[in-house]
């Protein structure tokens, strides 16, 4: 039934909750539950005189209380607004101003000015509602009252250019303390090179060309003799990797990056770095890159397996179009006038793709090696083809003339084969992390009696200085930077740190450790490094014991981490030294079933659970159960058919998950919707699982509360369940997201303090959110990853490679306990007031002004705020009114503004 002039037909549904509502945000009828006077609710005005629009307050649906206002604006060409009457406000205080807005149609805003005394407006915040979800959402923004301001209105409103549909509930201006926010600096950098090329420089000395992965990516051009650097220059942004470094025959260095999928060249006579464009309109990675006869650069892509190249005399792309319908072309190699492609994720095979035709073929792997996930390596040596294949990481030999395979070099370290050097063979550094080398005529591998050496990203030949090094020498760099070198003639190695420049790596996620230091994992980065709120220093240590960590538990002292890729588990105790191989101890893999990322993880009891996303190609995620007392490691796969499990809690002996429909990259989900389910430990079986909405493909965070409560998240909608059923309780939009077909493991984090306040990362924004209305405010926003550490009311966050702290007011001490004994220096809470207990005592706080408690209250700024059971001595500063005075001398329940008594107005 509508109350005010004119029926409108109500299509938004029922109130959320049945809270019951509070009219002390400041506005006057700021509920809209007052009278309706002229088809207008009191203490509200039309802002327009050619209002076009309708205004009525109505009982369905509303929010909160028995009342809300519906706006509907049929016209794009005149604009309407309702304005609030005054709300007094303090200057310098912090308020949020907000809302509850359920959005049918269009896109409607609110507006809130500030005035002085005299009525002036001063200042204005304007909100916009740029998605319509048709659910209730709260919308607000953080302000500040100027320094003269004196009280505010607020504007519900919408734009001549806005057609609108919209009802709004619940107006607010409450004053809140602010959350300041603070960068703890980049707790992962490192020299991150996943690949390199070389060449004899214009002085006559030869360089290494490589790319440090970072926010931005740096392109490097280093000494290969020294170890100098010589060049270091930023890509533009969107560009934070290379896996594909070429130099051409002409001296242009070439560089295909992710995450923007452009094509790079490096012109050595000029130090310039040139964007030469996007590869294809959809590309994200740029995998490898060949040059052909004529000069031109071939690559391949993600995600659509696309096969380009790009003609330097021309300065333009040709896209030869998808490969197959893989997702990735991750290798590429020329020979001849062929092309040659290898695809993943989930049917490994080699395209040929004939340059002078178009014309297509396949290269099937051998049956015993179809079982692998990509064709992830491919180079082209004389007539032979070498394919290093993963995750079995072996690296297979196809003769192009006798078109079949003729041998393999078992298993091998990253980086494939060299060029042929001067004796005719091709080197490369297998599983043991030895040296050999594959003579290309007659196949014959041999060892090089070297050893010791981790993956290549790059070999070459170049010719160095010295009776060690004659002719050529082999090179290859690290991962970390190092430039290596050995001379097949004399058998010399050598090792030169250079000087590549370290960067920033982005921030993969974020744990706190049961040490109370806040730990990070970086993105394509093999280890960790761990904040340390009480001394504000960060360490970093040894790299690669751990792979990429996506996930990571403390429990019982100790921090268990889970890294990408194989399903690695980890467990590390803080108490004692890093110490590779056994502290942080490899508890094992989940590689046999098929398994890459641990992202979820939670203790139940004595015993800690994961849960995995599957490997490339692959659907069905695993719950795991690992017992510290007797070192077993349980598993169970597809506890929810086909889906990845993302998320995990637990209440009691129950586990709590919640899942993705989307598998490992390349994979085609089967279902429809993510599911929440229970799993009970001492049965090792589900129990239930459910849906939470039609429309969302993950739920990416779930969280049990201290009071036994349960809380999930899909991209943006916050739900309460019956930790019984799973049945939706309550739901409310935090951030709207429409549901558009894109993988989605993890987007959203929930933790709770230990008081039980309520915090949640959703699409970037990090909230704290009321659990009696569900209303939120927002503490930050760009935020990058996936997780929050929460520790009481510090929350730490990712935003980039950075690592952010937004720090709220110190929790509540503890409440008063009747009978409890107190000495000189405790501190209580009571009655919604802080006390300090004066000398030994029982009594309790606030009885009596003279009594053993003394109420201790504070101003945002810091200084006192006079109470009469305070005591103040000679110079104390203290807030009362709207004045700030000085004490004269020692004074209690002696109120300041007395012309005679203890205290003065400070005039400073």
């Amino acid at each position: 039934m509508a109350l005010g002039v004119g029926l409108l037909a109500s299509t938004f549904g029922t109130a959320v909750g049945a809270e019951s509502r509070s009219e002390a945000g400041g506005f006057p009828n700021a509920g809209f539950e007052g009278d309706v006077v002229d088809g207008t609710p009191t203490g509200w005005t039309h802002r327009y005189t050619s209002d076009t629009g309708t205004f009525e307050v109505v009982d369905s649906p509303v929010r909160t209380g028995s009342q809300a206002l519906r706006m509907v604006d049929p016209s794009d060409v005149d604009q309407i607004g309702l304005l609030s009457d005054p709300a007094p406000v303090i200057p310098g205080q912090s308020y949020e101003a907000g809302v509850w807005a359920l959005v049918e149609r269009g896109i409607p805003s609110w507006v809130m000015y500030y005035y002085d005394a005299d009525g002036v407006q001063i200042e204005q915040i304007q909100h916009r509602i740029r998605v319509a979800t048709g659910d209730w959402t709260w919308e607000s923004e953080l302000t500040t009252a100027p320094e003269n301001a004196a009280t505010a209105r607020f504007l519900l409103y919408s734009s001549t250019l806005d057609v609108t549909d919209v009802v709004w509930d619940e107006v607010s201006i409450d004053p809140v303390q602010p959350w300041p926010e603070e960068s703890l600096g980049h707790p992962v950098e490192a020299a991150n090179i996943l690949d390199a090329d070389y060449d004899l420089g214009a002085d006559g000395r030869w360089k290494a060309y490589t790319v440090t992965a970072a926010v931005p990516a740096r392109f490097q051009v280093i000494d290969i003799e020294t170890g100098a650097l010589e060049a270091s220059v930023e890509f533009p942004s969107g560009a934070t990797g290379s896996w594909s470094v070429l130099t051409a025959s002409d001296g242009t260095v070439y560089v295909g990056v992710y995450n923007n999928g452009h094509l790079y060249r490096w012109l050595p006579e000029s130090e310039t770095l040139l964007d030469v464009g996007k590869a294809t309109p959809s590309s994200l990675y740029l995998w490898d890159l060949e040059e052909d006869a004529e000069g031109r650069i071939w690559g391949g892509t993600y995600p659509e397996a696309e096969l380009f190249s790009y003609d330097p005399e021309l300065d333009e792309f040709t896209n030869h179009g998808r490969l197959g319908d893989e997702q990735y072309a991750r290798s590429v190699a020329v020979l001849g006038d062929s092309v040659y492609a290898g695809l993943g994720s989930t049917e490994p095979r080699i395209i040929v793709h004939d340059i002078a035709t178009g014309a297509r073929d396949e290269i099937a792997l051998p049956t015993e090696h179809q079982d692998n996930e990509f064709v992830y390596e491919l180079e082209a040596r004389q007539h032979l083809l070498f394919a290093r294949l993963t995750p079995g990481n072996t690296t297979l030999v196809y003769d192009t003339k006798r078109g079949e395979w003729i041998d393999g070099l078992g298993a091998t370290s990253f980086g494939t084969v060299s060029p042929a050097g001067p004796d005719g063979a091709v080197y490369f550094i297998d599983a043991q992390q030895q040296l050999r080398s594959y003579d290309l005529e007659t196949g014959e591998i041999a060892d090089t009696g070297v050893g010791g050496f981790l993956p290549a990203r790059g070999f070459g030949w170049v010719e160095l200085d010295g009776a060690e090094y004659p002719g050529q020498t082999l090179t290859f760099m690290y991962q970390t930077g190092e430039i290596v070198g050995f001379n097949p003639g004399t058998g010399a190695t050598r090792t030169e740190l250079s000087e590549v420049v370290s960067a920033p790596i982005k921030i993969q996620s974020i744990g706190l450790g049961p040490d109370g230091r806040v730990y990070s994992g970086g993105y394509m980065y093999e280890g960790i490094a761990a904040y340390d709120p009480a001394t504000g220093e960060t360490h970093t240590f040894p790299r690669g014991d751990v792979g990429q960590v996506e996930g990571m538990l403390a429990h019982a002292g100790e921090l268990y981490l889970g890294s990408y890729t194989r399903a690695n588990l980890h467990r590390f105790d803080p108490e004692q030294a890093w110490a590779g191989g056994t502290n942080p101890e490899h508890l094992g893999s989940l590689e046999a079933l098929h398994q890459d990322r641990p992202f979820a993880w939670t203790s139940v009891g004595s015993l800690i659970a994961t849960g995995t996303v599957p490997g490339y190609g692959h659907l069905g995620g695993v719950l795991a159960l690992y017992d510290p007392a007797d070192e077993t490691l349980e598993t169970f796969p597809d506890v929810v058919e086909d889906q990845s499990i993302v998320s995990l809690t637990a209440i009691d002996d129950t586990i709590y998950g919640s899942t993705s429909i989307y598998g490992g990259l390349g994979s085609v989900p089967t279902a429809d919707t993510g599911r929440v389910f229970a799993w009970d430990v001492d049965t090792r079986s589900k129990l239930w699982e459910v849906e939470l909405s039609p429309e969302a493909e993950a739920i990416t965070a779930i969280e049990a509360g201290p009071d036994g409560s349960l809380w999930a998240v899909d991209m943006g909608v916050l739900y309460e369940l019956d930790p019984a059923t799973g049945e939706v309780m309550r739901s409310s939009t935090l951030t709207p997201y429409v549901w558009h077909a894109a993988s989605v493991w993890v987007n959203a984090d929930l933790k709770f303090n230990s008081e039980g306040s309520l915090f949640a990362l959703s699409r970037g924004t990090v909230l704290r959110i009321d659990r009696d209305t569900l209303r939120t405010r927002t503490l930050a926003t760009g935020a990058t990853n996936y997780s929050l550490a929460v520790d009481g009311n510090d929350i730490y966050f990712a935003r980039s490679d950075e690592l952010v702290r937004v720090r709220g007011p110190e929790p509540p001490p503890p409440a008063w306990t009747a009978g409890q004994t107190y000495t000189g220096g405790d501190v209580v809470s009571h009655e919604g007031a802080v006390y300090e207990a004066l000398w030994w005592t029982r009594e309790e706080p606030g009885t009596s002004v003279w009594g053993s408690w003394q109420e201790i209250a504070t101003a945002p700024d810091g200084t006192a705020v006079w109470t009469a059971s305070r005591v103040f001595d000679t110079g104390d500063v203290v807030r009362h009114g709207d004045r700030t005075y000085v004490a004269k001398w020692w004074t209690r329940n002696e109120e300041p503004g007395e012309r005679a008594g203890p205290w003065e107005v400070q005039t400073s």
